[in-house]
């Protein structure tokens, strides 16, 4: 980002300088790309006549820690306002936008609104804005949010947009950001053009579009990797223009606890959601890179993340390889075969490192095994089940149901379970701990799958805490069960 200060005295020698046109930012930006030395120069900005102006200044992008990302020096150093495939439907719900800061964004933001949407009223809030903008009819400067109210009190019943300029916000953390309209400028700049962020890789399909879905997978558990490809296909299901979602989770160097590197672990369990195949794709003439910054930044993304009800979430957007499918099929029928017919709950014990203070406040903390178990024999109780299906990872509680009075209509799946009180596992995170074991992990995985597809084939389910074997059995049953509730 180019950010702008006038309020700076003209330093005495003047390194760098450029003259002030409707251009600037993109001439700075252009000067910082081609030379990194100069990124923590100020550029001077001179009138036509060489009177200073102004100042320009490189910031360097944010990390996103909530994602364990760092956006790339060069993120959004290539954009056009001219682009035929700019996506205006996030500027099109407000029709008042205020701008705090006047900064690259946030000038391009407010150009592509007098560009294509000019009856929209933009206030400004920072008077270096009027380097660029003449007040009128749909253009104003404020000093306030005070001087807004007081001055232009009838924009108040308009759906108005805030545009920041501030550190980025998590994803997903505050629906007030999307349900008032706050956003980053780099948070809008991101809906306006994800869909420019085109390859070429070929000549073949020039009448289709491509949306490929392709992401480190690194420490993501399963249901992670799921989820946040789906929300992507969500996101498109609802954006204009048939753009067709393809999925490659195979990236050399990952590390991920899945498969050799390289492979695409979407496709060892999943259909893709076209006939076409992924080699087709990489020789395809338009092709949209979903890269970490979309996920990242993209405010259509940020409103799956943030609203999202597996209840419906992956319905109609994933579908079992046939093979996938008929082990899933085949071993369900064995190990429900006494049960053929009677009511089942679902039992999802998580415990290991959601109880550890590695994760306070990422994740809620489980019930006790105990309390856990109580709750469960009500509910047998109370609502007639004839038997439980138990996932759990925890040794102990494994064991603390198997020694139960529900251990004897209890149905489970053979798994590697961890004695999370052993002290080689005290305080490790799962991941890590798998990480140190002689793992099959496609056989894990596929055995994973299969727990969370008999709890989806239970009558109800009931878990210890929020977590992933409680969502995806959730998603895959699409609210059938009688009810579903974690403590």
């Amino acid at each position: 980002m180019i950010t702008i200060d006038s309020k700076i005295p003209e330093m005495k020698t003047r390194r760098l300088s450029i003259t002030h046109g409707e251009d600037v930012f993109l001439r700075a930006r252009d000067m910082y790309a081609a030379n990194p030395p100069i990124r923590k120069e100020w550029i001077s900005v001179l009138d036509k006549d060489g009177k200073h102006l102004y100042y320009l200044n490189y910031k360097e992008n944010e990390d996103v820690p909530y994602i364990g990302y760092s956006l790339p020096a060069d993120h959004l150093w290539d954009y056009d306002i001219d682009h035929v495939d700019l996506d205006l439907s996030l500027l099109e719900r407000a029709q008042v936008f205020l701008f705090e800061k006047m900064e690259e964004y946030t000038y391009a933001i407010a150009s592509v609104l007098r560009k294509y949407l000019p009856d929209r009223f933009l206030f400004f809030m920072d008077r270096d804005a009027r380097f660029f903008f003449e007040e009128g009819d749909c253009v104003h400067f404020i000093d306030s949010y005070a001087d807004l109210y007081n001055r232009f009190g009838y924009f108040v019943k308009k759906g108005i947009m805030l545009v920041r300029s501030v550190t980025l916000v998590p994803l997903g953390i505050d629906p007030l950001n999307v349900l008032q309209k706050r956003y980053n400028s780099i948070q809008v700049m991101e809906s306006i053009f994800w869909k420019t962020k085109k390859a070429s890789f070929g000549d073949l399909h020039p009448e289709k579009t491509f949306y490929l879905i392709r992401n480190p997978v690194t420490f993501e558990g399963f249901v992670d990797v799921v989820r946040y490809s789906v929300f992507r296909m969500s996101m498109l299901k609802k954006k204009r223009g048939n753009i067709i979602p393809v999925i490659d989770l195979g990236e050399w160097g990952d590390g991920n606890q899945f498969t050799k590197e390289g492979e695409n672990i979407w496709t060892m369990f999943f259909n893709q959601n076209t006939n076409i195949p992924l080699e087709e794709v990489y020789k395809s003439k338009n092709v949209i890179i979903a890269d970490m910054a979309q996920l990242a930044l993209n405010p259509f993304l940020s409103e799956e993340i943030s609203f999202h009800d597996w209840k419906v979430l992956l319905k109609g957007k994933i579908g079992f390889k046939s093979e996938v499918q008929k082990f899933l099929d085949e071993k369900h029928k064995a190990l429900f075969k006494d049960y053929q017919g009677k009511r089942m709950l679902a039992v999802v014990g998580r415990g290991s490192d959601y109880t550890s203070s590695l994760v306070d406040g990422i994740v809620r903390k489980p019930i006790t095994p105990e309390e856990f178990l109580e709750e469960v024999k009500r509910l047998v109780k109370e609502k007639n089940f004839d038997g439980i299906f138990l996932a759990t990872e925890e040794t102990r509680i494994f064991n603390l149901f198997k020694n139960s009075e529900l251990g004897d209509r209890m149905v489970s799946v053979a798994q590697k379970r961890i004695d999370y009180e052993d002290e080689r596992f005290k305080d490790k995170l799962l991941s890590d701990i798998y990480a140190e074991m002689d793992r099959d992990g496609y056989k894990d995985t596929l055995d994973y799958l299969l727990i969370l597809y008999c709890l989806s084939k239970c009558d109800a389910l009931v878990a210890t805490t929020n977590c992933g074997a409680y969502n995806f059995p959730v998603g895959l049953n699409a609210g059938k069960f009688e009810f579903a509730y974690y403590y």
